[in-house]
């Protein structure tokens, strides 16, 4: 074999035509800046998940809040109680919370007003499936539907010991479905 040859053979890898400079920084630009896209639009779809779901937990606990208060304030006269339950949260749009009250035997003391006999079966089916006592749980009732749940039990008024359950559903279908429109 003569030495032409070697130095041919040698060199041959080094001799394959390269991709241009020019042709790698593009790919390597073009595909780095869709992965920032994407990697920002994951994290601010996630961002505002997690906002909705801490703002619907505590809208929750504020209004368990302001039931353990007026318990409180006046053992008596539940009159401020039914108020505050069948009449001042009943006529907001957008935040169709539904609440109902009872003593230990399961008498309702107040319920939100218009309650349907669907929402109803709701306040039973999820305090014993789901209900965990203080812990707001999210559930799914049908396409779409979709409900954030909160139980507790506050001090009765009558005689020491008792107890009364507070359950409140907010009704989450609208928050649902804008989160839907972002997939």
């Amino acid at each position: 074999m003569s030495f032409a040859k070697r130095i041919y053979k040698i060199l041959k890898p080094s001799l394959k035509p390269r991709r241009s400079l020019l042709a790698t920084l593009s790919f390597w630009y073009v595909f780095s800046a869709f992965f920032l896209v994407l990697l920002t639009t994951v994290y601010l779809y996630w961002s505002l998940v997690k906002t909705l779901e801490y703002q619907d937990s505590l809208l929750l606990s504020d209004r368990l809040q302001t039931l353990m208060l007026l318990l409180k304030a006046n053992p008596k006269d539940l009159s401020a109680l039914k108020n505050r339950v069948e009449n001042e949260w009943v006529g907001r749009r957008f935040e169709r919370l539904y609440v109902t009250v009872r003593d230990q035997t399961g008498k309702t003391l107040a319920e939100t007003a218009g309650l349907s006999a669907t929402t109803r079966e709701l306040f039973f089916s999820v305090g014993s499936r789901k209900g965990e006592l203080g812990i707001a749980s999210l559930f799914e009732v049908g396409e779409g539907i979709v409900f954030r749940s909160l139980m507790a039990q506050v001090q009765a008024p009558g005689p020491p010991g008792s107890v009364v359950t507070v359950h409140l559903i907010l009704d989450r279908s609208e928050e649902s479905e804008l989160i839907a429109e972002y997939r």
